[in-house]
């Protein structure tokens, strides 16, 4: 006797490719994807949790001496805006406070966001993924030089924002804390720039994570010590202004800070910095496009 067949367990769904109808974003977007992804999982590892809450911090203890200096300066001059001197180089303290505050939290966070990124993909042969798409080295390079930066720049820009605005409230020039503001977000630029090239450079130049962030904290604190111990030997302290961290801060000092550099003492960090930055965005472009892809 033949045997019904049975009732089926469940509903089975059809699995077979479907074409993607959404919508599409243009090439010059495709970085932000790789971007996207990267600052997601950045977000999941507990290092970058804890130096999050540490620029939150530096930040607040900044602001806190930032508030106390005008605040004493405003009680000691009278409550009216008037009376106080309006002169840029005293009112430089905001920036160099914002850039004090966050130099710590950056070179962790840029240690821990970007100097493992190219590794990583060389080690995992990522680049079979990315580059058998349309995806060409210099988004690569550009998404994962977002990714490095996205939690820096958050509280290096946030940080220098507050700050000019606690200036506006005490002070009240308008005009002086927008030139701050400026100048200020320049300075974060300017540093945010020379890190992320220098950590995707070192970080192209190994397949390991350790190795390639050992490598980025060389170059950062080597070159600062070194520059520093030339400077104070040969009593030329705008040599100091050459290291990675100190190129674009020494620029923007020179706008509103009291010591104004002049001639090789103003050109030195401009091309220490156009070094730091060409260089070693060279040797990650050069290590990316050098990456064996199989295009079928």
């Amino acid at each position: 006797m033949t045997q019904p067949n049975p009732s089926p367990a469940g509903v089975i769904h059809d699995l077979a490719y479907r074409r993607y109808e959404g919508a599409r974003l243009g090439a010059s977007t495709r970085f932000t994807v790789i971007a996207r992804y990267a600052v997601q999982a950045q977000w999941r590892l507990r290092a970058v949790r804890l130096f999050v809450v540490g620029a939150l911090v530096c930040a607040a203890l900044g602001a806190a001496a930032v508030g106390v200096n005008y605040g004493f300066r405003r009680m000691m001059h009278g409550v009216g805006a008037d009376g106080l001197d309006m002169d840029l180089t005293r009112d430089a303290a905001a920036v160099s406070y914002a850039l004090a505050a966050q130099y710590l939290p950056t070179l962790l966070l840029v240690l821990v966001c970007g100097a493992p990124a190219v590794a990583a993909d060389l080690n995992a042969g990522a680049f079979q993924f990315h580059f058998a798409r349309t995806v060409t080295p210099g988004q690569y390079l550009l998404g994962r030089f977002a990714g490095a930066l996205t939690w820096p720049a958050l509280f290096g820009y946030g940080t220098v924002a507050l700050y000019a605005v606690e200036r506006l409230v005490f002070v009240e020039g308008v005009g002086t804390s927008l030139k701050l503001m400026a100048v200020g977000a320049l300075a974060v630029t300017l540093r945010l720039a020379t890190l992320g090239a220098v950590a995707l450079g070192c970080s192209s130049l190994t397949r390991r994570r350790g190795l390639a962030q050992a490598m980025f904290l060389a170059t950062v604190l080597g070159s600062g010590m070194v520059t520093a111990i030339a400077a104070s030997s040969t009593s030329k302290p705008w040599i100091a202004t050459l290291s990675v961290m100190d190129a674009g801060t020494a620029l923007c000092d020179s706008i509103l800070g009291p010591t104004r550099l002049h001639g090789v003492a103003l050109a030195a960090p401009a091309m220490a910095l156009a070094l730091w930055i060409t260089v070693f965005t060279a040797v990650a472009w050069w290590r990316v496009r050098s990456a064996e892809v199989v295009r079928g």
